[in-house]
Formats: structure tokens, sequence, C-alpha cells
């Protein structure tokens, strides 16, 4: 009998996708073999584009940022998870052990999708939520 295929979803953190478009050695090995392996569906909220829209002159990112999201969408296959209103409620019930608005929303995502999430922040881990970092 032939196996069933069910691809994986996951959430990428904004830091990953940077690392990622960086190219930098701080992408952990087990997070570059998520990113590579092409049974995975690789999530990237709207959250974590707005945050690094907002950042831009900051990550010196300013005229290469939609040439990067372009570059993830076609090479890692990211599809875009859009911000619900459930996902906004579900963010101010979250405890506040996390004060970054952005992180809030993955965390939320993340639990109400029923994803993990690629993450390499430590206080994301601190929620009752599943962290590959």
């Amino acid at each position: 009998m032939q196996e069933i295929f069910r691809p994986v979803k996951i959430l990428l953190d904004s830091h990953i996708f940077l690392w990622w478009a960086e190219d930098t050695p701080v992408l952990s090995r087990r997070a570059r073999k998520v990113l590579e392996e092409p049974s995975n569906q690789l999530l990237f909220s709207i959250a974590s584009a707005w945050e690094l829209a907002l950042k831009l002159d900051r990550l010196q990112l300013t005229d290469r940022f939609e040439p990067l999201l372009q570059a993830g969408i076609r090479e890692l296959g990211l599809t875009i998870l859009g911000i619900e209103l459930r996902h906004v409620i579900y963010s101010g019930s979250l405890p506040w052990i996390h004060r970054d608005p952005f992180d809030r929303m993955l965390i939320s995502q993340a639990l109400l999708e029923g994803v993990p999430i690629l993450s390499a922040d430590e206080k994301v881990a601190q929620y009752p939520v599943e962290v590959i970092s």
C-alpha cells in the first residue's frame, strides 16, 4: 500500500526569513534543513512582512525588500498567511511574556492554525506553541 504524503506547515518568524535571505551563518543547520525540505509548506505572515516594512531603514532593506520577498515566494515556496480577526482577538488574550506585537501575532496564528513556528526567539518558546529552532 502506498503511503499518503502530507506536507508539514511551518510558520516562519521574520528573523528566520531575513537570515535565509542574507545567507547568514546565524541560521542553524536545523532551520536551514527545514527551509530546504521541499515537502514543507512554509507560511510567511503578513505580520512579518509588515514588521520588516516598518524596519526597512534600520535593516538596510529599503531597495531590496520587495525583491527579497519575491525570492522567498519563488525559492522557498512561501505561502502568505493573512491576518484574520480571530488572530487579532486571540493575540490580546495571550500572557504578556512577549511584548512585541508582531511576535504575539505570530504566536496567535501558530496556535490557532495548529502549526509550529520556526524561530530562534526564546520568548516565543515560553508559549504553548511548538517551536523549531
